[in-house]
């Protein structure tokens, strides 16, 4: 038994054992961490409030970064629209108040989509990253043969007499 699974349960119930990622993200110009951040608080989130409050330390172990560097993946997911973010506090036995972990809240992706059509429209238009140009090819230019294969090529292109 792991992770509280019978060993029949693993293909009983399906729903429990994967986590959907709109395909309307692809689109949002996400970078590959953010990507990773956003699919673990979908993975993590409760699927009834669309809420959940992992810590920057789990959140960058689970997407293999310094727990340093999850900030900065957040606050791009915030800006594109995806999250919100709010600070929670507990309250300890003997009644004082100390910060608790962030609290995500995951938003419809559709809002990130028109957030993302009207930050292209104020603009001027669409910006498309560009593809990266390589340098032309140069046609291979056949190698040059030594004098001793020229001279072994000339003896069996000539004709015995």
């Amino acid at each position: 038994m792991r992770d509280g699974l019978v060993r029949g349960d693993l293909f009983t119930r399906p729903q429990d054992h994967y986590s959907a990622l709109p395909n309307i993200v692809w689109g949002l110009g996400l970078t590959a961490c953010e990507l990773a951040t956003y699919m673990y608080l979908i993975f993590r989130e409760n699927r009834q409030t669309y809420r959940c409050h992992p810590s920057y330390e789990e959140i960058g172990r689970a997407i293999g970064r310094d727990k340093r560097s999850v900030p900065k993946y957040i606050s791009g997911l915030v800006e594109k629209r995806l999250i919100e973010v709010e600070p929670t506090t507990l309250t300890l036995a003997d009644g004082t108040r100390c910060n608790g972990t962030l609290e995500y809240h995951l938003l419809n992706p559709r809002i990130a989509v028109d957030h993302f059509n009207a930050q292209a429209l104020s603009s001027g238009g669409v910006r498309v990253p560009k593809a990266r140009r390589s340098r032309p090819r140069r046609e291979r230019r056949p190698e040059r043969a030594s004098a001793l294969e020229m001279a072994e090529d000339d003896e069996e292109n000539e004709l015995p007499l």
